[in-house]
């Protein structure tokens, strides 16, 4: 067996449009992110404030797009807000973590001088652990949801240099 490599690449709408609406359409993604269709719709559309990602699995010559993460520009503070997706086959596998390293490490390549937002509901605890892990300061946290803030230097901790390493992420 071949060493795994993890990376992320700008999303291209008409090589990636297929996994990307397989992770949309999948119904348990669509009732914790999406309340509607048109949020769905809004989604995969194009826009100006928006950067996408998707992550892939290099293994065995083998290439399997994991995720997706989608950057999105508030217009008034000039930061960025995250939002990442995985299919539900294969969730529960430790890939999150990937996707989020491979994705944020290459943002913040082209925007070393931003800041990443990230936001989730309280009962999401995967979600506040790994956000945690890749160097977020929460500085939301109530029963409802949680909101944190993550710069260049914050990235740059032990933990996601041992999943750099690990992934082959560079």
């Amino acid at each position: 067996m071949k060493k795994m490599k993890i990376y992320a690449r700008k999303y291209v709408w008409y090589r990636d449009l297929i996994f990307q609406c397989q992770i949309l359409f999948d119904s348990s993604i669509q009732h914790l992110m999406f309340d509607n269709k048109q949020k769905v719709i809004r989604y995969l559309l194009p826009a100006e404030n928006k950067i996408k990602y998707v992550a892939i699995k290099e293994q065995d010559g083998k290439r399997t797009r994991i995720g997706i993460a989608q950057f999105t520009r508030d217009l008034k503070t000039n930061c960025w807000w995250i939002a990442g997706f995985i299919p539900t086959p294969m969730q529960n596998k430790g890939l999150g973590i990937y996707v989020g390293v491979a994705s944020i490490n290459e943002f913040f390549k082209r925007n070393p001088d931003c800041s990443v937002y990230s936001g989730s509901f309280s009962y999401n605890t995967r979600a506040v652990r790994t956000t945690n892990s890749l160097g977020f300061t929460i500085y939301v946290q109530d029963e409802r949801h949680f909101e944190g803030a993550l710069t260049k230097e914050q990235f740059n901790n032990e933990f996601v240099n041992y999943i750099k390493e690990r992934c082959h992420i560079e």
